[in-house]
C-alpha cells in the first residue's frame, strides 16, 4: 500500500515510522521504506552542494532527483533494447528471399585465385 505525503486519515500508516516528515513534494507517491533500497554515491563537495541547491530550487530533495534519474536511466534500457529490436524485424522484412546458391564459394569469398 503507498501513501501521499499529504495523506492524514487515521488508518494510513506512516512512511518511515511515526517521526516521518511532511514532504515538500505533496503529490509524490511514497512506499514505505522496507521497500526502498539504500545505496551510497561519493560526490565531490561541489558537485554535492550545487545539485543540492538546484534540487531546492525546484522544490523537491536530492534523493528524489537521483531517484528519477535512477529510474529514467533503467528504462532507458529497455527502450533501447525494444528500438533495436524493431530495427531488426524491419531489416528482416525486407528480405523477401534468400538462397544458399546465390552466395559466393569459398575461394570467391578469400579471393582464392589460382593466379599468382
Amino acid at each position: 500500500m503507498f501513501k501521499t505525503a499529504d495523506d492524514t486519515s487515521a488508518g494510513a500508516r506512516s512512511l518511515c515510522g511515526d517521526t516521518a516528515e511532511r514532504s515538500i513534494d505533496a503529490n509524490r507517491v511514497e512506499g514505505y521504506c522496507e521497500n526502498m533500497r539504500n545505496i551510497t554515491v561519493s560526490v565531490d563537495d561541489d558537485t554535492y552542494r550545487m545539485a543540492r541547491t538546484r534540487a531546492a530550487s525546484q522544490d523537491t530533495s536530492l534523493s528524489a532527483v537521483v531517484r528519477m534519474f535512477l529510474a529514467d536511466y533503467a528504462t532507458a534500457a529497455d527502450s533501447e533494447r525494444e528500438r533495436l529490436k524493431r530495427l531488426e524485424l524491419a531489416a528482416r522484412a525486407q528480405i523477401t528471399a534468400f538462397r544458399a546458391a546465390d552466395r559466393l564459394d569459398r575461394d570467391a569469398v578469400h579471393c582464392r585465385n589460382d593466379e599468382p
